[in-house]
C-alpha cells in the first residue's frame, strides 16, 4: 500500500514537472520537483523511524545507533575518497577542457553518499 502511495506521489510530481516544462511555466516544474523531493524525504524518515521503533521494542536500540553510526562513517569516508579520486582525475582534464565544473565532483560525491545511506542499501555494514 505504501509503495503505491510513494510511486503515485513521485509520478504525480514528475508529471507536474514535465507539464511545467511543456507549458513553459517554471513554477509548476518547481512544485513538481518539490513534491518528488518531499515525498522521498518523508518516506525515508518514516523508514528510519519504523526501524528505530522496532529496535527499541526488542531492546536493541543501542545496536541500531551503532549500525547507523558505522554506516554514516563509512559513507563519509567513501564520499571523501570519491572526491579525492575525482579531483585527482579531473585536475589534468581541467587544463584541457575548462567546461568541467567543481560542482561535478560534489554531485558525484553526494550521489555516492546517498547511494550508501539509502535505506535497504547493501553497500556497507550489512
Amino acid at each position: 500500500m505504501y509503495l503505491i502511495l510513494f510511486f503515485g506521489l513521485v509520478a504525480a510530481g514528475l508529471a507536474l514537472a514535465r507539464f511545467g516544462v511543456v507549458r513553459k511555466q517554471p513554477w509548476l516544474s518547481w512544485v513538481g520537483g518539490a513534491l518528488v523531493v518531499l515525498t522521498t524525504a518523508l518516506f525515508l524518515v518514516l523508514d528510519v523511524w519504523g526501524e528505530v521503533l522496532w529496535f527499541d521494542a526488542v531492546g536493541f536500540a543501542e545496536r541500531f545507533w551503532t549500525f547507523v553510526g558505522a554506516r554514516a562513517y563509512t559513507a563519509g569516508f567513501g564520499a571523501l575518497l570519491a572526491v579525492g579520486v575525482i579531483t585527482l582525475l579531473a585536475t589534468p582534464a581541467r587544463r584541457l577542457t575548462p567546461a568541467i565544473s567543481p560542482w561535478t565532483e560534489g554531485v558525484a560525491a553526494a550521489g555516492g553518499l546517498l547511494g550508501v545511506l539509502a535505506p535497504g542499501s547493501r553497500h556497507c555494514c550489512s
